[in-house]
């Protein structure tokens, strides 16, 4: 008898929270001022030395220039070369063989 008192208070609180907390966790972020509904206030509008806008793309590229730039050359080592050869060797034996297994059959 206790347990299913128990039972029921979770499974009531649980359905509670699942449908209340969401509504009220949106209501809470915007009278807080978290978040915004109009569009250009969330993005900012990003401009090259001209002044003029540059679309999505053009950013996306210059992002990713910047990143390829922060990335230190490396050069291989004796081992990560040998490592790399016999890796490259066992896939091209293992292809081989389940190509010739095939031919077989």
């Amino acid at each position: 008898e206790f347990g299913s008192t128990i039972l029921t208070v979770i499974l009531g609180t649980s359905i509670l929270f699942e449908i209340v907390g969401p509504v009220l966790t949106k209501l809470s972020l915007y009278l807080t001022h978290s978040y915004s509904l109009n569009i250009n206030d969330i993005v900012v509008n990003e401009t090259d030395e001209d002044g003029e806008e540059r679309s999505e793309i053009e950013k996306l590229i210059d992002r990713v220039k910047t990143i390829q730039a922060r990335i230190p050359e490396h050069e291989l080592n004796e081992d990560e070369e040998a490592f790399t050869e016999e890796a490259i060797e066992y896939y091209n034996n293992i292809h081989f063989n389940k190509f010739r297994n095939r031919r077989i059959k």
